[in-house]
């Protein structure tokens, strides 16, 4: 095999590590909290080098959710947090960057994965269903860790460890091509935003929008394609210049965003 083939996936790797490392660094003593994101940060590093279509699906659904994370904290974390939430975001953002989508879509032709339309939105949707499945699961472990009575953690942990594992189920249904995968995920998404809302889902403040901006969004994106499919309507045809340059845009957006929130912190501390 050529150098070249083992250079790419080894700065990603790098990157991954980086964005494990600095969600560690974010929470210091309380490492153990965020394990679980950091395990998946860990593995992702391991998957970029795999061929398989499943890996490499999972290692980019976790780099979207702690790049995602990683602006979160830049933007509503301590002083101490902000920097590590920048650097986190600007790793997991060029893992994104850096990882070979092509790859992708040749694992997903070798594992027969060649659904008769929506493949590009069916890929949209089990990415955003394994990322929020993590994000529930990582909060539902962050949450459950703030209150010392036994009871009240498990009251506060189980709900959102049976969103996470739901959308797990949704996962698989999509990979499946099954249609229930979807609208499993889209009543999901529309029931915790509505939870989030009426104060059910118990959540920290500052992390009430966060969850709310990213259940709300997956309702958005699978919405249309379960109303096309209703309607027995042909699913919309995206140029593909479009297809290529929508998510490296939101990308780099999104670590702009959070290296502007990092700037404007130090300029308030100057």
């Amino acid at each position: 095999m050529s150098l070249s083939r083992w250079v790419r996936p080894g700065f990603v790797s790098a990157a991954s590590l980086a964005g494990a490392l600095s969600l560690v660094m974010t929470v210091r003593r309380d490492w153990w909290i965020v394990s679980p994101a950091v395990a998946l940060m860990i593995a992702a590093a391991l998957l970029a080098h795999f061929a398989a279509f499943s890996a490499l699906l999972l290692a980019r659904a976790v780099w979207w959710s702690n790049l995602a994370l990683g602006l979160v904290i830049s933007l509503i974390g301590s002083d101490v947090e902000r920097p590590w939430g920048t650097l986190m975001a600007l790793t997991c953002g060029f893992a994104l960057l850096a990882a070979d989508r092509r790859r992708l879509a040749i694992a997903g032709e070798r594992a027969a994965y060649a659904p008769a339309a929506f493949r590009s939105w069916l890929l949209l949707l089990m990415v955003l269903a394994l990322a929020d499945a993590q994000t529930f699961i990582l909060f539902a472990f962050v949450e459950g860790h703030d209150y010392s009575r036994a009871a009240t953690r498990v009251a506060k942990f189980l709900p959102l460890l049976a969103v996470g594992v739901t959308y797990l189920v949704g996962f698989a249904g999509l990979y499946r091509l099954r249609v229930w995968g979807a609208i499993l995920n889209f009543g999901v998404s529309l029931a915790s935003a509505a939870l989030i809302l009426a104060g059910a889902l118990t959540v920290p403040g500052k992390l009430r929008g966060f969850l709310l901006v990213i259940t709300l969004a997956h309702v958005v994106v699978v919405a249309p394609m379960l109303i096309t499919l209703a309607l027995g309507a042909r699913p919309p045809v995206v140029p593909p210049r479009v297809k290529s340059l929508a998510p490296v845009g939101v990308i780099v957006g999104i670590m702009l965003l959070a290296v502007a929130s990092f700037v404007t912190q130090q300029r308030g501390l100057i």
